[in-house]
């Protein structure tokens, strides 16, 4: 019997094929240092998101002790402290508001752009909590004295904080975009996302839009879409399903999660073309501080290119073994 949608089905294996291919085309080898190797397996994919969040805080909250330090010396003026944790004292500045200090201040939340949950320090696997992180990094970029306070190390992590960041909230509106509840072709245009996408202008439309919308068609739905959830959440919580996650997706986050907040000493990639490119961290050119790192990065890059022409003739099989069994279930 054949498939009832043979096209829908031939469909999704060639992006399966497609996303295989282009993980082939380069490899990528990166050394980093670090002095506790806890040779740890990435977690579950909600889980990988809420320590990558909890790592970017950490990082951008030990930059801003920095910050205010360093301003609080040139005004001459002492810095406030607060009961808070930086990250909510961050966010508030940025506008991102609660129901309850929305309220306070008499803001009409309802069509409030930057509303978010009061748990969100907790929740920073989720979209809302990514978005403030970006922003809070983007701030230190933006920042004409940042190569005064913050140090060399600290200073080659903000742009991959703010990139993996807009990467991840990507990803959250991709999952909004095509999920069949919020676009459900049965229900009236204004609770259907791609229907409500179609009718809004594109010079009103921002990085936060597709989830905005999510939330205003199911607000529990997307929460859930979008991993809003705290560690408590996801470890006592039943019923709460895995990220219907593409495998794109799924090597997006490994490699944030793998990388974190790591400073690359040395980066090679080759390219299915040919091309070689080589990253040098000045840091760690030092031979007598780092003896034999080159050493050690030239092997990682031999053994990668062993490995890489191993994996093509795998993939290749696997894409055929596949493509015949297809074909023949399509001819039954």
């Amino acid at each position: 019997m054949a498939d009832k949608d043979p096209g829908s089905t031939l469909s999704t294996v060639s992006d399966q094929f497609t996303n295989i291919a282009q993980d082939l085309f380069n490899i990528e080898v990166n050394i980093i240092l670090r002095n506790n190797i806890t040779a740890q397996k990435m977690p579950n994919p909600r889980h990988a998101l809420l320590d990558i969040g909890k790592e970017y805080c950490k990082a951008l909250d030990e930059m801003e002790v920095w910050r205010r330090h360093y301003y609080s010396q040139k005004s001459e003026e002492q810095a406030q402290p607060s009961d808070d944790a930086l990250f909510e004292v961050m966010r508030r500045e940025f506008g991102y508001l609660t129901e309850d200090e929305g309220s306070a201040q008499n803001i009409d939340m309802a069509n409030y752009e930057r509303r978010v949950s009061h748990n969100v320090s907790d929740e920073l696997g989720g979209f809302d909590a990514f978005d403030v992180l970006r922003n809070w990094a983007d701030s230190f970029m933006d920042d004409l004295a940042k190569d005064i306070y913050l140090s060399p190390e600290q200073l080659s992590i903000l742009p991959r904080i703010k990139d993996n960041a807009d990467l991840i909230k990507g990803m959250y509106s991709s999952i909004c975009r095509r999920d069949p509840v919020l676009n459900d072709p049965k229900k009236p245009p204004e609770k259907n996302l791609a229907k409500r996408l179609e009718l809004m202008p594109e010079d009103k439309m921002n990085p936060n839009t597709v989830v905005k919308l999510s939330k205003e068609i199911d607000p529990a739905h997307t929460i859930d879409l979008t991993n809003e959830y705290t560690r408590s959440d996801l470890v006592n919580k039943a019923g709460i399903q895995p990220l219907p996650l593409r495998d794109s997706e799924m090597v997006m986050i490994r490699k944030v999660w793998e990388l974190g907040t790591e400073v690359i000493a040395m980066q090679t990639i080759v390219q299915v073309d040919g091309d070689v490119i080589t990253r040098l961290n000045p840091i760690y050119l030092d031979e007598t501080t780092y003896p034999r790192l080159h050493d050690y990065h030239n092997k990682g890059v031999n053994i990668a290119l062993e490995h890489w022409s191993s994996l093509v003739n795998v993939a290749k099989e696997l894409i055929i073994a596949t493509a015949r069994g297809i074909s023949g279930r399509l001819s039954e």
